[in-house]
């Protein structure tokens, strides 16, 4: 089954969505759009960096549609509500946002947390919350 992207209109498969509110964040599976996988990437990475610097979120965005256009402001209003939701730190399911990091990522907090008398998860846990919630 064939679906249209949320943001670029473009045809993706079905089953392709993106919580507008990430789950991780307290998103509900009832608040969801179709993305094609490029815009999803989007999204996500704009989210991230809008919180370092606006200005390079915005040149990202602009990058691939036009400024203005409603390609863009759909884009803008997916980053800017996910970009919201990871500044609100009470709201973030830290554990949920560890297990879905890279493989990579997760075991190089393993392998810190071998020499602590604390677990891996209770580690990476207190590492998240001392970098402000933001994804390692």
């Amino acid at each position: 089954m064939i679906a249209r992207c949320y943001v670029c209109q473009e045809t993706t498969p079905v089953g392709h969505s993106h919580h507008k509110d990430p789950q991780a964040l307290g998103g509900s599976d009832l608040d969801r759009v179709n993305l094609c996988p490029n815009c999803h990437q989007l999204i996500h990475t704009a989210a991230h960096k809008i919180l370092k610097s606006p200005e390079s979120a915005d040149n990202l965005i602009s990058m691939k549609f036009p400024l203005n256009s409603p390609k863009y402001k759909r884009c803008v209003e997916l980053v800017s509500r996910v970009a919201k939701k990871m500044q609100e730190p009470d709201k973030v399911d830290t554990k949920r946002v560890i297990l879905n990091l890279p493989v990579a990522t997760i075991i190089k907090l393993k392998d810190q947390a071998a020499g602590s008398k604390i677990g891996w998860l209770e580690y990476a846990t207190k590492i998240l919350i001392r970098q402000g919630n933001k994804t390692m």
